[in-house]
């Protein structure tokens, strides 16, 4: 079985939330203050049916790799397929380490891209689709919720009934 996770799930605030913490972004409940709007990034690990194993939550502005850790020790298989953001030495080694082959397309910014195994790659399509049915949700679409545990019980539910189905 090969498992692959990407944070690919951006949200925006659909109304003003009127903590006075909140409207600075609280890092406490996933809100990231970005360009005068909170965000909320949802992260992933799925396989490669493109069925949920691990769900978490970070603010917006929080960069992917930050997650990598916690996201990895939910993986397993033989392939860890992930985006862009998670392209570095240090995750890469680790995911060696756990005895899995990374496959994470090189960031742009590097001076020699890396090889990419692009048949193994284009199952990442699978983790997209995931976060297509999980936005058909309108609770996790709009996230009305105030706090990111009440938020991360809604994702919690929805990755149930994407399993039910």
């Amino acid at each position: 079985m090969w498992m692959s996770f990407a944070p690919l799930l951006t949200h925006r605030s659909s109304g003003r939330i009127r903590t006075p913490r909140a409207e600075k972004g609280d890092p406490k409940q996933c809100f990231g203050a970005f360009s005068r709007r909170l965000s909320t990034k949802v992260h992933a690990v799925t396989t490669t049916g493109g069925k949920p194993l691990h769900v978490a939550l970070t603010p917006g502005q929080q960069h992917e790799s930050t997650m990598a850790e916690e996201l990895m020790v939910h993986a397993e298989g033989a392939a860890f397929i992930a985006d862009t953001g998670y392209d570095s030495d240090r995750i890469r080694a680790n995911v060696r380490k756990l005895g899995m082959k990374p496959v994470i397309h090189s960031n742009p910014s590097r001076k020699r891209a890396l090889p990419l195994d692009r048949t193994l790659y284009r199952l990442r399509y699978r983790v997209e689709c995931f976060f297509h049915d999980l936005k058909r949700f309108r609770a996790v679409a709009t996230r009305y919720d105030k706090t990111a545990t009440s938020y991360l019980a809604v994702l919690h539910v929805a990755s149930m009934l994407l399993w039910l189905r």
